[in-house]
């Protein structure tokens, strides 16, 4: 009521600050359209002001609020724009701290369209400007995007290092904190870390880790650090092959989405979700969520597209409808090549190997495992390269090849064992 009263008032310096005040009780409700609503509003009043270095600091930090709300709709173009217009803003008055924030951001943009490298540059340089500056929160959101970076592109163990070493400097009071993120950093970069070990198949301290991100998220209430962790944790259990404890907490993310406005989760959170279901063997169950969460509008708004893509395609070879399976693999791979994303890809290529398996077509099928094999290798991503030597294996059995077959397995197996991924062993 008092933005409102002030607005029509034109009284600038109290609507620019009631505004502010009502868009980030808003966000810190989850009502993230309401919250857009009130920062613009904000924005109109704040440029009715004097072009003090003040008021133009204030501003940019606006600009920054601006942007959490849209990251949770999907309306990643948006919130760009509005972050574009801090750059010069904070070029004006000689601000690193910002403008090490709105690289950060900018970097973060890349990400979402899927341009890994130049988001790794851009975040490198707005790292080195915030330790200039010596601004602490800014280090650690600048820290958790770059391991997310380095993730997208394969490169776990840099990944790890980075969200290993955010996880060390968030502790007590700062781990509860979000250091102008979204999401907090606290939660996301020990789910993340929890995400890129279970790549690499170093389950061991994947449930203490994940449950110390589970706290911070769930004692905090952020709705969309809640739908990372629940994800995040989630799928790491998937690659363990444990079903039981992942379902829930997809099940939670889910819910989360749906009755929320976070619509930038929403397809990966369905494709883990699928994912689950193909791995409890209820491929109906998992092809109803996939095809919710790989719709063209949900698909345009997701930060990891070519996820729920993957397990759609394998969703389909279980229930035995090979083109549909053909035809959206080569959807994901196509996806995952264009943004660099050689982990998703990794993966990709082992489906389409089990579809040309299906098929029946032996020589495409071990061409595409072969592949997959090499770039799985090439990340040390141990449970996909089981799984190419299992798919390998089962491959050659059925042409009577023994020989070949013993030896695929008998590399499947000793991965599967020396992990723990005991599923694989029964299945």
């Amino acid at each position: 009521m008092l933005a409102y009263h002030f607005l029509q008032g034109e009284d600038w310096q109290r609507a620019y600050r009631y505004c502010q005040e009502a868009g980030l009780k808003a966000y810190s409700h989850s009502a993230y359209d309401q919250a857009q609503r009130y920062f613009e509003e904000a924005l109109i009043a704040i440029k009715k002001l004097p072009r003090q270095k003040a008021w133009i600091a204030r501003e940019i930090d606006l600009r920054f609020h601006m942007r959490s709300p849209l990251v949770a709709l999907g309306r990643h173009e948006e919130w760009g724009e509005w972050i574009q217009g801090a750059e010069p803003l904070a070029r004006e008055i000689n601000d690193d701290a910002r403008l090490s924030n709105v690289l950060n951001y900018l970097s973060s943009l890349h990400w979402i369209l899927g341009q890994h490298r130049n988001a790794i540059e851009l975040g490198e340089k707005a790292l080195n400007l915030a330790e200039r500056a010596e601004h602490f929160s800014h280090q650690i959101a600048i820290m958790s995007h770059l391991g997310i970076f380095f993730f997208n592109i394969g490169d776990y163990p840099k990944q790890i290092e980075i969200h290993q070493k955010v996880r060390e400097q968030l502790i007590g009071e700062n781990a509860f904190k979000q250091h102008g993120l979204a999401s907090l950093p606290g939660a996301l970069s020990r789910s993340m870390l929890v995400l890129g070990m279970a790549e690499l198949g170093n389950f061991n301290k994947i449930e203490e880790i994940g449950y110390e991100a589970l706290e911070i998220a769930e004692q905090v209430r952020n709705t969309l650090t809640l739908i990372f962790v629940y994800n995040f944790l989630a799928m790491a259990y998937l690659r363990l092959g444990k079903v039981e404890p992942a379902l829930p907490l997809l099940e939670k993310g889910y819910e989360l989405c749906r009755f929320s406005e976070v619509q930038s989760m929403y397809s990966y959170t369905l494709g883990s979700l699928g994912y689950a279901y193909l791995l409890a063997k209820d491929p109906r169950r998992a092809l109803a969520v996939l095809e919710e969460g790989t719709t063209d509008e949900n698909l345009q708004a997701s930060l990891w597209p070519s996820h729920p893509l993957t397990v759609l395609a394998e969703a389909y070879r279980a229930a035995g409808e090979i083109s549909l399976a053909t035809e959206t693999a080569s959807r994901a791979l196509k996806l995952s090549d264009k943004r660099e994303e050689r982990g998703f890809e990794a993966w990709a290529m082992l489906v389409m190997a089990g579809i040309n398996d299906a098929a029946d077509q032996f020589e495409e099928t071990r061409q595409w495992y072969h592949s997959a094999l090499q770039q799985a290798s090439n990340l040390s991503m141990r449970p996909l390269v089981a799984h190419c030597h299992k798919g390998l294996a089962n491959s050659y059995l059925r042409l009577g090849n023994k020989k070949e077959a013993q030896l695929e397995n008998e590399m499947a197996l000793e991965i599967y064992r020396s992990s723990g991924m005991t599923y694989w062993l029964q299945s």
